[in-house]
């Protein structure tokens, strides 16, 4: 990337399922994208090539997924732990291409200033891009994975 920061190009268009009505967990469909939709403004407030990359920073975003695996699993099975284990093996399996894809980010992410350098940011766009796709279709697949397993309604106290 030349000395003059360009930004990052549109990386948003591929998350078609972003707020559509294909599913019905709107509220954990928010929470599924919020850390690449937060990387992105992160970057999208970059003024260098560097800045850029380091807002997508492969760690947080894979341990923010952990984290929501675990959080669904423990709303839909707060007193079942054999079942919480296997709701977030299922979500596991959906989620791989994704993994995946953030590997490939992580391979491609450019030490230092070879971020400025055309090749590597190129490289790197296009992993960034190909991870942006990959979290759409994994958002499809986790989807289905929640509609089989609805959140339990929390029981009501008699107001007696």
């Amino acid at each position: 990337m030349p000395d003059d920061f360009a930004g990052l190009p549109e990386l948003t268009l591929s998350l078609r399922s972003l707020g559509s009505s294909r599913g019905r967990a709107h509220e954990e469909q928010a929470v599924f994208f919020a850390p690449l939709l937060d990387a992105r403004r992160r970057a999208a407030d970059a003024s260098s090539a560097q800045e850029a990359v380091a807002a997508f920073n492969v760690a947080r975003l894979g341990s923010a997924l952990d984290q929501m695996v675990r959080e669904m699993a423990a709303a839909r099975f707060p007193d079942r732990p054999p079942a919480r284990r296997a709701f977030e093996a299922a979500l596991a399996d959906a989620l791989q291409p994704l993994y995946a894809a953030l590997r490939a980010l992580r391979e491609r992410t450019p030490a230092g200033a070879e971020a400025q350098q055309e090749g590597a940011w190129s490289s790197w766009v296009g992993a960034l891009r190909a991870t942006f796709e990959s979290a759409d279709r994994a958002w499809i697949a986790v989807d289905a994975v929640l509609r089989d397993y609805p959140v339990a309604a929390k029981p009501r106290r008699s107001s007696r």
